[in-house]
């Protein structure tokens, strides 16, 4: 076992850990996020090629937590209530459940729980942005959405290796430790905004220059966010040090803002927006 250990170790370290690949619609839908003269129904038409994404675009048009007096049933015009920039992140955001997924039993077992758990951050991310700093809620969603990518490539290691499948204990404090690294690895690799890429900085106690400065970072949106997910699944404390996160939001860590009614309500859209059905 120690052997295996060591060499997943040292595969880590020197980059030879298989790194995933974007799903094709997130590399065209980033590619032409960035063009100022880009026209909603060429966004429409891109993100028709996946039906179950486009269904689940016009959805999110009709939520509560986006208030239109009247029902959307184009895509099109989904894509205009929504707007270029919300629509660009949540798809590229939603695609990557695509990437979730396994031939292994176990480890797709793995990925679905991983998947879900980061569906309802990104929920919260999504309102804890909006209410209580400046930074984009599509941007803190997506952050949301990939804050455990890093464990896709030790699942798929495990895949390889019964032994570390046998040992659930095992696996998890590899996962524990080493999914932060490789998530940054990447989204450095995708070419992800640095201020998304930092957030995996969040697990390892690290303060970064942007935390540094006092002032609301999406590494701050995505530490409260799993804090107060955590908290309300009775799971383990996993940020060291929270409190440094929330001060940057202005809240205070033992404040029970998220069941406020306006802030809970917000919650419970956005959870219904970021799940499947």
């Amino acid at each position: 076992m120690q052997s295996i250990i060591n060499r997943l170790q040292d595969d880590i370290h020197h980059n030879k850990i298989k790194l995933p690949t974007q799903p094709e619609i997130a590399v065209k839908i980033r590619e032409i996020e960035e063009d100022k003269n880009i026209l909603p129904a060429k966004v429409a038409s891109i993100i028709s090629l996946d039906p179950g994404l486009a269904a689940r675009i016009i959805r999110i048009a009709n939520s509560p937590l986006m208030r239109g007096t009247t029902e959307i049933s184009s895509l099109q015009n989904a894509v205009t209530r929504l707007g270029l920039s919300f629509v660009c992140h949540t798809v590229v955001g939603l695609a990557m459940e695509q990437i979730f997924q396994a031939t292994h039993e176990l480890i797709d077992k793995y990925m679905y729980q991983v998947w879900n758990e980061s569906t309802e951050v990104a929920a919260y991310s999504h309102v804890i942005a909006k209410n209580f700093t400046s930074l984009p809620p599509e941007m803190a969603s997506l952050a949301g959405l990939m804050h455990r990518v890093g464990i896709l490539p030790l699942l798929t290691y495990a895949s390889d290796h019964d032994e570390l499948l046998e040992d659930e204990t095992l696996l998890k404090d590899l996962i524990q430790t080493y999914h932060p690294m490789i998530g940054e690895s990447i989204l450095k690799a995708w070419d992800f905004p640095e201020e998304i890429v930092n957030i995996h900085k969040i697990f390892n106690n690290h303060k970064t220059k942007v935390l540094a400065e006092n002032r609301a970072c999406f590494s701050d949106v995505i530490a409260v966010a799993i804090d107060q997910y955590n908290k309300k699944h009775q799971l383990p404390i996993e940020i060291q040090n929270s409190e440094i996160f929330y001060k940057n939001l202005q809240l205070s860590a033992d404040s029970d803002f998220i069941n406020t009614p306006n802030i809970s309500t917000e919650l419970n859209a956005a959870l219904k927006m970021f799940s499947k059905h």
